[in-house]
């Protein structure tokens, strides 16, 4: 059969309002410009869910928000809060929703209990602070949390120096520190496939720019073609065993 091909457009929080002045000033007094990589996992069943630690690991540069860093931009499923060591001071936020939090909703959910792998990027602070994690149940109550200390110091921090992907700018209207960048990533393109992958994603910018929000914010935004190599062409259909 023909596997349709599929690529994921994920928004990375590179928003920064110009002029930058004093609010830049306050990241760099609070953050180093490093990437802090979180792996948590989320377990349980439909009634019951847990949030454990499993890895901290860190790169250099930060390209994410560096202002309105205490604010949450959207609500989700989930929320991360990063803190001073008072616990008074919030430093950092965001929310997020999970695979994790929509298999809960399934009929398999209620007979087995899964755990799920989940990775969130967030600035590495230039002092020892406090990460808190919420995840949320339909009623928006608090069903499961977790805290851990976070060093910037720790040996145990793994440092990663992770190699590029192909990429291509579909889309440019400015520089990273103005406009959000909006990453299409390839997925089931090999790498002879590349051409075919960016005209697909040139496709799908042009469409996604025929409506709003998007459309209005054409000037604030860069959309990037990420040509990560898949091994075999195609996506993969679990349920017809491929």
């Amino acid at each position: 059969m023909n596997k349709k091909r599929t690529f994921i457009p994920l928004l990375t929080a590179m928003l920064a309002t110009a002029p930058m002045g004093a609010k830049a000033d306050t990241f760099d007094l609070l953050f180093q410009n490093r990437t802090l990589r979180v792996d948590y996992v989320f377990s349980g069943d439909a009634r019951h869910q847990q949030i454990s630690l499993d890895e901290l690991r860190m790169s250099d540069g930060w390209w994410g928000r560096r202002v309105n860093l205490d604010k949450l931009l959207l609500k989700g499923n989930g929320q991360i809060v990063m803190t001073d060591t008072l616990g008074c001071d919030t430093l950092y936020t965001t929310s997020f929703s999970t695979l994790f939090q929509e298999w809960q909703t399934t009929e398999e959910a209620t007979v087995v209990k899964k755990s799920f792998e989940n990775v969130f990027l967030l600035p590495m602070p230039s002092r020892t602070a406090y990460a808190s994690v919420e995840l949320y149940d339909k009623k928006g109550n608090v069903c499961a949390t977790i805290e851990h200390v976070v060093r910037p110091d720790d040996v145990l921090i793994r440092r990663m120096t992770p190699e590029p992907a192909p990429y291509k700018y579909i889309h440019k209207a400015g520089d990273p520190e103005t406009c959000i960048d909006i990453a299409i990533v390839a997925e089931g393109y090999t790498s002879k496939e590349a051409g075919k992958f960016y005209k697909d994603a040139r496709i799908a910018t042009e469409a996604i720019l025929e409506h709003e929000p998007f459309r209005k914010y054409a000037g604030r935004l860069n959309f990037i073609a990420v040509a990560l190599p898949s091994e075999v062409s195609g996506v993969s259909v679990p349920l017809d065993g491929e």
